[in-house]
């Protein structure tokens, strides 16, 4: 496993991984491994506007290293019917904007 330093190697490697692979539209891509106290660039959590960033079409999912934290982008939150106004399961937390 090859650790990434900053948010622009994660978002260049997911372009990198949808463009080789030709997938179907309705593929979800799911990355994991990273985490933010490693950036060079800036030390925060991925957010849905990170993964926009990279793609709209397909749904993106990254899960942090620890596995307790999933970042989604707007088609994967779309596809799960988690809104503004999703209140999360018991003993969980959805964090909006």
């Amino acid at each position: 496993m090859q650790l990434l330093f900053c948010k622009k190697e994660v978002k260049e490697r997911i372009r990198a991984f949808i463009a080789k692979e030709d997938l179907p539209k309705d593929t979800v891509i799911h990355g994991m491994g990273w985490n933010q106290d490693y950036f060079t660039d800036e030390r925060r959590l991925l957010t849905k506007d990170d993964l926009d960033e990279v793609n709209k079409e397909y749904p993106i999912i990254m899960e942090r290293a620890c596995g307790h934290i999933l970042t989604a982008n707007s088609k994967a939150l779309s596809l799960a019917g988690i809104t503004k106004d999703t209140i999360a399961v018991a003993g969980g937390e959805i964090d909006h904007d």
